[in-house]
């Protein structure tokens, strides 16, 4: 989802007219759907882009921060309710127990943890961070980690795709990943009783170890130092650990 800054509105006319300003690169976007609750001119939202004949236009648009009165205590825990629009961390510690993002996280280095059912319906996006922990919990969109710490995923599912790289450590167990997976320079990538939907790639690490897991498609685990696959069942081409 894209964000933005409500600029005007007007629902005087048949049709609601409304322009938002949007924070990728200053430019304005029209919306013609009623302001959220909550929401007017000068606040921030998060949307979606619809193409039409008259070009691009803001749809399904969302409070960030959302109306919910949700917000993280004092240990930055979020118990269940909802957290419309996007959450941002920025060097900090941030809990999803059981609660639901409706957007995308993004996390500048700080730490995360979902567990208790806790479901993210956008992407994560993970980068300069410690700890990424995902327990019983749910990414509807792609997980994307960068330059990290250690990531840990045990009955996690990821809707879309997984891209991993230049962090220290990556340890999933019982993971469900509907996308690809991409993992590149770790210290160590071990992954058991995986289900992966599309292809598993992982090159130039330390240690790299897939068991009993399945791979819809293809596996390729070449140019690591340390290699160890068994159990698994592959769907395509298996390139093994040569």
């Amino acid at each position: 989802m894209a964000t933005g800054i409500i600029k005007s509105f007007d629902n005087t006319s048949l049709l609601p007219v409304g322009v938002i300003t949007q924070d990728e690169d200053g430019s304005d976007i029209n919306f013609n759907v009623p302001l959220p609750d909550g929401t007017s001119i000068g606040d921030p939202v998060s949307y979606d882009i619809q193409k039409t004949i008259n070009g691009n236009v803001a749809v399904n648009l969302q409070p960030i921060g959302g109306d919910t009165g949700v917000e993280p205590d004092d240990e930055g825990t979020v118990e269940t309710g909802t957290i419309n629009g996007d959450l941002n961390v920025t060097n900090d510690t941030i809990t999803l127990k059981g609660a639901t993002v409706t957007g995308n996280v993004e996390v500048k280095g700080g730490k995360l943890l979902l567990k208790s059912g806790a479901v993210v319906v956008g992407n994560i996006d993970f980068k300069n961070g410690t700890t990424l922990e995902i327990y019983n919990s749910a990414v509807n969109g792609n997980l994307d980690v960068k330059n990290s710490t250690d990531i840990v995923i045990q009955n996690g599912d990821i809707d879309g795709d997984m891209d991993i790289k230049n962090s220290n450590s990556i340890d999933i167990q019982n993971g469900d990943i509907d996308g690809d997976m991409d993992i590149k320079g770790m210290q160590s990538s071990r992954i058991q009783n995986g289900d992966i939907d599309g292809d598993m790639e992982i090159k130039n690490c330390s240690s790299a170890t897939v068991i009993d897991s399945t791979i819809g498609g293809n596996l390729d685990l070449k140019n690591n130092t340390s290699c160890n696959q068994s159990g698994n069942t592959v769907g395509g081409t298996n390139s093994g650990c040569s």
